[in-house]
């Protein structure tokens, strides 16, 4: 689940120009981060070619945390533990 957590968080660094140790999985992309509703398609687009994923866009609407996202793309890739 590391690397999957170091692509998802490397994804929103790069979108929100962060370091990725400035994201902790406790932290609302929109809230705690600043993320827009451009931001936000852009980082599920962004995870979705980083590892071949289809997200739900109904997520894009949601207030969504590192930590949760991170889970819902473990649940996505199969043999992943």
């Amino acid at each position: 689940m590391e690397w999957i957590r170091s692509q998802v968080v490397g994804v929103i660094a790069g979108e929100m120009q962060l370091h990725p140790q400035e994201i902790l999985d406790h932290y609302d992309l929109v809230k705690d981060l600043g993320a827009d509703s451009l931001n936000l398609f852009l980082i599920f687009y962004g995870i979705e070619q980083k590892l071949g994923l289809q997200m739900p866009l109904d997520r894009l609407r949601e207030s969504v945390k590192v930590g949760d996202l991170v889970a819902e793309c473990k649940a996505l890739i199969p043999n992943v533990s």
